[in-house]
């Protein structure tokens, strides 16, 4: 009985490692090919150029930030981002004190800032492009949000206390009863 416990809760820890990892690199795969996919769709106009220039650095930054603050989610701690120029002093403020708990809303602030940015930039003329035509961008922005929220999920459920203290007793009676089970098996002692 115990080593079915260990052992499956050996390959439950392993599986829940790979299906986390599995998600983060989707995410990362995910949002780096709608980055791509708005660069490339920007105007290619002359007169414009300054325009896609300060929105292909705005989304590149949105971005990074969207990644560094969805990796720092996930493991507590925080991750190098690419500059914030050009993002103004309120909207950071207003993350930073969105909530007490910075995993609740951090993320979909800035997917809202990133969206906003896309809008603004189809109004203006800076992406030429059909709403068909973009709208994979923000399935895939979406998506990478809904699987970051599935590999948080996992690192804050634990596994049920019932499951853990049963362990625990069985591993403690292993570890006492053993020498002594031992002890009274053999003849001698070494």
């Amino acid at each position: 009985t115990l080593e079915f416990l260990v052992v499956g809760r050996s390959n439950q820890a392993c599986s829940r490692y790979w299906e986390g990892a599995k998600l983060v690199q989707r995410v990362r795969g995910q949002w780096f090919n709608a980055a791509s996919s708005l660069v490339a769709f920007c105007s290619r106009e002359p007169e414009d150029s300054v325009r896609v220039q300060r929105f292909q650095r705005l989304i590149i930054r949105l971005l990074s930030l969207l990644y560094g603050t969805a990796l720092s989610t996930l493991s507590g701690s925080s991750f190098e981002v690419i500059d914030q120029d050009g993002l103004d002093a309120t909207s950071l403020t207003f993350m930073e004190s969105a909530s007490d708990d910075p995993r609740e809303v951090k993320c979909e602030v800035i997917l809202h800032w990133i969206r906003h940015s896309i809008v603004d930039s189809m109004a203006t003329g800076v992406l030429p492009i059909a709403p068909p035509i973009l709208s994979p961008v923000f399935s895939d922005l979406s998506a990478g949000v809904v699987d970051i929220a599935s590999a948080r999920k996992m690192t804050e459920l634990r596994l049920p206390s019932h499951y853990e203290q049963l362990l625990s007793v069985l591993i403690f009676i292993f570890t006492v009863g053993i020498p002594f089970a031992s002890g009274y098996i053999l003849d001698t002692w070494w």
